[in-house]
């Protein structure tokens, strides 16, 4: 959060939910909100706890099946 603008982070946030991953878009939804208020970043989720949402397989797996799902969007038809 220190480092991106709230706009890139919505992005960020509208991608996730796209690809179904809701858990991560609302844990950086919450971090933002946060962020926003000034809240002290001590107090903020851990990078950890969004990376155990994205970790392994779970991006391969998410955009792998929005590809099935909505090939069009992916150049596919």
């Amino acid at each position: 959060m220190e480092v991106n603008e709230p706009f890139r982070v919505r992005r960020a946030v509208e991608a996730l939910h796209y690809f179904g991953l809701t858990a991560a878009a609302e844990l950086l939804e919450d971090i933002l909100g946060r962020s926003l208020k000034g809240e002290n970043s001590d107090s903020w989720p851990t990078d950890d706890d969004f990376d155990d949402l994205i970790d392994g397989d779970v991006l391969d797996s998410a955009f792998q099946a929005k590809a099935i799902e909505v090939p069009a969007d992916f150049g596919r038809h």
